[in-house]
């Protein structure tokens, strides 16, 4: 049996942006906003990336948010190069909310579907939606040389992520 290095990357006092397309106006009219713009605070813990990260190894973390009629309910995310090969090409959510991304699914242009079937009876119990491309229309894509075009769902450095969500 092969025992494990638990592995964490610092997050605790990270606060990240977040894109709050049209709904940016009740958080000051802007449509990207810092975590701690909604929660009063950063990130406030490290976390875990066991079986995904080796300890020399790095990822780019940051914080999506969705609207839920006048809620909005975030999570945090990793992208990371995968394979190696120097593009940023797979993402994990946290989707149980447990400052850990080593039991989420990878997401990756093969696997777009952002959920997870907690029950194991075929059927995803939790979703945030799925990776597809984006129109900046409000030209705040953090690659200057890519707003007001259509984003890729990953980009290939890893500065963002477009999520189409349900």
């Amino acid at each position: 049996m092969k025992a494990w290095t638990v592995i964490y990357i610092n997050t605790t006092e990270a606060d990240p942006y977040m894109y709050l397309s049209i709904f940016g106006f009740y958080y000051g009219n802007s449509t990207i906003v810092r975590l701690s713009n909604i929660t009063g605070m950063p990130v406030g813990f490290d976390y875990n990336v066991t079986g995904i990260l080796e300890a020399s190894e790095t990822c780019k973390f940051g914080a999506v948010v969705e609207v839920w009629g006048w809620w909005l309910v975030y999570t945090f995310e990793i992208i990371v190069d995968a394979d190696g090969n120097g593009v940023y090409d797979t993402v994990y959510f946290d989707l149980l909310g447990d400052g850990s991304f080593s039991n989420d699914p990878a997401v990756n242009a093969t696997n777009p579907i952002i959920a997870m079937d907690l029950t194991r009876d075929g059927v995803n119990d939790v979703s945030i939606g799925s990776l597809g491309h984006f129109l900046d229309v409000w030209q705040v894509c953090p690659n200057e040389d890519e707003r007001e075009g259509i984003l890729e769902p990953t980009d290939d450095e890893g500065n963002y992520v477009s999520i189409v969500y349900d």
